[in-house]
């Protein structure tokens, strides 16, 4: 048994003590030739001390020396013999034959404590079994004649034995059974006491059946080897019924506060949003907040994209419905295993707390329930997290990015769930004004500051970093602190994203006029003004508008979905298959479909570039999910009421379903002579360019805007007066060559 903060009972209220006397004496009278040792002795003669029997031990001493004398079971030596023989001190009443035995059997030394050496010889002349009548004589009762025989254990204290005084809170909180309290009490009891570490800690009691000796049943001991990794007493005691440091911080504040305070802290709300900075629809919110003020146990699953505003939302819902806010610690803040994180939340959510919401954040690992092959074979969580939801007394709100490897039955068990998209800017911007509203500084700069947010990419979090900066600068210069803000910002986004935000004009030197495509990009322009204008006046329901570009790469036709934004002024929502596709079954549906609703929420142009492998003929497909993949997108492409551009290389391989859903369908060729001749000009406007020069690369069949740009980009490291005409083209050609057999061929004779 392990003592943890032991403490003499000489520091114990008096029952306290008489308590622990009595499992003493359980442990000495039911076990077959305890050792008896100087320890031992030690502890009854400071149990004596302690309820003030010392004089009542040495006279029941006494008379047992006497009676063992007169029974010959000790012999007295003689005054004139007592130098020729073994003694304990000279100076000692009595002096007997039987004293070097003693000290032998009992490893005793030379002792001035003549009561310590005549409870020795009572042991040794009487028997072990003598032990238990002394212990019943000196404590158990008052009688002045000593007759010895069994003394019963006074009813008060075997009442007080029999009462929860130090664990029944746990009982009326609910965290324990009576059986599991009466365990955890009398364990605590024993392993708080100094007298019995010193007496008890070199032999190991769980082998001799300890918790019977000191009273408890085989139902109470059971209670708890049962259900020790459930609730509390996982954190109340180890395998081998150790006692925790938390169970001892418990029991001593009589609260279970050290135990929330182990795995939880209080979560301020007096920074939360205001709860209609959310684009969480009324109705959802209002069954949120029902589902909290309610009288039953709740849990609601916060999920969807990450920088989304889960957390914030799930603060504010909070601090709506008036009530206070616990967030569990992370396994980084308790240095805890995934598995104690179960345990530690199922004891906590057993226990009711009033007035009061947990919120778990980052709860992927928690709730990853599907079986996951590991280094030790198989993990399976389901059962222990689902038992949290069976326990659960309080109202709790989860929070994740993704549900794949949560498993039905899981799901299954929240009483509510709110999907969130990407937070839309109409929102940011709310929540950003709602924040800059409270700094001491000019309108001007919170105006700049504002227009600050909606250039970035950012989240709740970001602004929270912007605000946190602004509070820590002592600055008063306005130009310095905008400049500074804008660094947050902006590191804030490119680590999110990889970029500060998607390049969403077109460079400058961007003439659609150069574009040879199939349907005149000037065309297409006009085609999507005109829908968008018929669907305004229209109500047919036919908002939708679907465009596909197709051709060579570099043709131009992610920067002329750049140039319809630039029109339109929408801004784009760029999404590439890395973005999209999944190694999880399941996941890439969910992506497509998360995409759609974002671009729709915040009323973008989606653009999927390189869009090839969403395309794929069904016919042709080898596996299901092949096929699950292009039924998602063709089914979202249906419902989409926004604008769609998607781009592709490789048009052949396109389900035919597919192609037949786009309003507009064009491909994107290489460049004619005539946009050869205008992209040499706007690159390169100091270089003049012959004709043989211009004929050299209208002979290729896969010049493209993009060759134009790649070159542009390399000769800005080159001395200028190495940058001729035949240069220039000759790079433009060595590229064409690089494609050949690609993308293209060429036509006549190239000298």
């Amino acid at each position: 048994m392990m003592y943890l903060y032991p403490r003499s009972i000489m520091g114990f209220p008096e029952e306290e003590v008489e308590i622990r006397l009595c499992y003493l004496y359980s442990i000495l009278s039911k076990t077959p030739n305890p050792q008896i040792d100087e320890e031992m002795v030690k502890m009854i003669f400071a149990f004596a001390r302690r309820l003030e029997k010392t004089e009542r031990l040495r006279k029941v001493l006494d008379f047992l020396i006497t009676k063992l004398w007169n029974d010959d079971k000790l012999n007295l030596v003689p005054e004139d013999e007592r130098d020729n023989t073994w003694s304990f001190n000279s100076r000692f009443k009595y002096h007997f034959y039987e004293d070097e035995a003693v000290g032998d059997k009992f490893s005793c030394y030379r002792s001035n404590n003549e009561n310590y050496i005549n409870f020795l010889r009572c042991i040794f002349a009487g028997g072990i079994s003598l032990l238990a009548r002394i212990l019943e004589n000196v404590f158990f009762t008052s009688r002045k004649d000593f007759s010895f025989k069994p003394v019963k254990m006074p009813q008060r204290i075997k009442k007080a034995m029999e009462s929860l005084t130090l664990t029944k809170f746990l009982v009326d909180s609910g965290a324990l059974t009576e059986n599991q309290a009466f365990f955890l009490q009398a364990v605590y009891r024993f392993s708080t006491t100094s007298e019995f570490s010193d007496s008890f800690s070199r032999y190991n009691y769980e082998n001799s059946d300890i918790f019977e000796k000191i009273g408890l049943s085989e139902e109470q001991v059971a209670s708890v080897r049962e259900n020790l990794v459930v609730g509390v007493l996982n954190g109340f005691f180890d395998n081998d019924l150790d006692i925790s440091k938390l169970a001892i911080a418990c029991v001593k504040a009589q609260s279970l506060q050290p135990y929330f305070n182990d795995m939880s802290r209080p979560l301020s709300l007096d920074d939360a949003f205001p709860i209609e900075s959310f684009s969480i629809k009324e109705d959802e919110r209002k069954l949120v907040e029902s589902f909290l003020k309610g009288d039953d146990s709740a849990n609601i699953l916060l999920y969807g994209a990450a920088g989304s505003g889960k957390t914030e939302f799930a603060k504010s819902i909070v601090k709506a419905c008036g009530m206070n806010a616990i967030r569990f610690k992370n396994s980084y803040e308790t240095e805890n295993s995934t598995e104690a994180a179960i345990s530690a939340i199922n004891s906590c959510l057993a226990i009711k707390r009033k007035n009061t919401v947990f919120i778990i954040d980052e709860a992927e690992s928690i709730l990853e329930t599907k079986p996951v092959d590991g280094l030790f074979g198989t993990v399976c969580r389901k059962a222990s997290v689902n038992k949290i939801f069976e326990r659960c007394q309080n109202k709790v709100i989860w929070i994740v990015n993704y549900t794949n490897r949560m498993d039905d039955s899981t799901k299954r068990r929240f009483t509510y769930s709110v999907k969130f998209d990407k937070m839309s800017e109409k929102n940011m911007e709310e929540i950003a004004l709602s924040r800059l509203s409270t700094l001491p500084c000019s309108s001007n700069l919170k105006k700049r500051l504002l227009t600050l947010c909606s250039k970035y990419d950012v989240t709740g979090a970001s602004v929270g970093n912007m605000m946190t900066v602004m509070n820590s600068l002592n600055e008063k210069d306005e130009e310095k602190i905008e400049n500074t803000i804008k660094k947050v910002l902006e590191s804030n986004s490119t680590l999110l994203y990889g970029q500060a935000k998607m390049r969403e004009k077109t460079k400058s030197s961007y003439d659609i006029s150069v574009l040879n495509s199939t349907v005149p990009a000037e065309e297409i322009v006009e085609m999507v003004e005109n829908a968008k204008a018929y669907a305004q006046k229209n109500d047919t329901g036919e908002e939708g508008i679907r465009m596909l570009f197709y051709g060579l790469s570099g043709t131009g036709k992610t920067e002329f979905a750049r140039y319809i934004s630039q029109k339109l002024g929408k801004k784009i929502l760029l999404k590439r298959a890395s973005d999209i596709i999944s190694k999880y079954v399941g996941d890439t549906e969910k992506n497509i479909s998360e995409a759609f609703n974002e671009a729709e929420q915040n009323d973008m142009i989606l653009l999927f570039d390189e869009a090839d492998s969403f395309f794929r003929d069904r016919e042709h497909a080898q596996y299901e999910w092949e096929i699950t993949k292009v039924n998602e997108f063709l089914t979202q492409m249906e419902e989409f009421k926004g604008i769609l551009i998607c781009t592709t290389n490789l048009r052949k391989i396109m389900d035919k379903a597919m192609l037949r859903r786009f309003h507009i369908c064009t491909e994107f060729k290489a460049l004619n002579r005539d946009g050869i001749e205008k992209l040499l000009k706007r690159y390169f406007p100091s270089i003049i360019f012959n004709e043989k020069q211009v004929d050299s690369l209208d002979r290729y069949d896969s010049v493209t805007p993009g060759d134009f740009g790649s070159i542009s980009g390399r000769v800005r490291f080159m001395a200028p007066a190495k940058v001729t005409a035949d240069y220039i083209t000759g790079e433009l050609i060595e590229l064409q060559k690089e494609k050949d057999g690609k993308s293209g061929s060429v036509i006549g004779f190239v000298a």
